[in-house]
């Protein structure tokens, strides 16, 4: 509203998770381009950076997985993909009993 610098992005925006991952990912890319622009650097902007730096790199990994997948073997479905979405249909075992106590 008032703020000259809003870009128009809403919870109402659409477009795939890959094309928002990307745009993320050029927005904490460039703070962490800005970060080592500094001239003066205390511990806390240190922590910050790393933590920045982290974030990116597995950003980077949820974007590679994304792209890849259904494409490699990796990314096949397993057991657990498998599983029903009504917990009451599974049947035996030990996850009868849970799903019993978790629905009561």
């Amino acid at each position: 509203m008032g703020d000259p610098n809003y870009d128009g992005h809403t919870l109402d925006d659409e477009g795939t998770r890959y094309q928002h991952y990307h745009e993320l990912l050029d927005r904490w890319e460039e703070g962490l381009e800005i970060m080592n622009k500094y001239s003066y650097v205390n511990e806390v902007d240190k922590k910050k950076k790393e933590k920045l730096e982290a974030a990116v790199e597995l950003l980077r990994t949820q974007i590679e997985v994304l792209a890849n997948y259904g494409n490699n073997e990796i990314y096949a479905l397993t057991e657990i993909d498998k599983l029903p979405k009504d917990p009451s249909a599974i049947k035996g075992g030990r996850g009868t009993a849970l799903i019993k106590g978790y629905l009561k």
